[in-house]
């Protein structure tokens, strides 16, 4: 039997579940206009996470291999867009 917390809205849809992994954010980085990456070098506990804010199409794409994320401005169409990463773990 598990234990915890579990909190629900007016709809019985689950708001929160201790039992769960929460994310918590350790920083944000700007992409700027051009391919690039960035290494976390502190401790991380759990998994590595970024995540791109207010995509647009101009947002580059992002993938993660160890603590290091790396964005890719792919489309040609579309001006690229200086972009905000944030990282974390959970």
């Amino acid at each position: 039997m598990s234990y915890g917390i579990k909190v629900f809205n007016s709809s019985g849809g689950t708001v929160f579940d201790s039992t769960h992994s929460l994310g918590r954010v350790i920083g944000r980085i700007n992409t700027g206009t051009t391919n690039g990456s960035y290494t976390y070098n502190g401790t991380v506990d759990g998994t590595f996470f970024a995540a791109l804010m207010g995509a647009t199409t101009g947002s580059p794409s992002l993938s993660t291999s160890g603590n290091t994320i790396t964005w890719t401005f792919s489309n040609t169409f579309f001006a690229p867009q200086d972009s905000i990463v944030i990282f974390g773990s959970y």
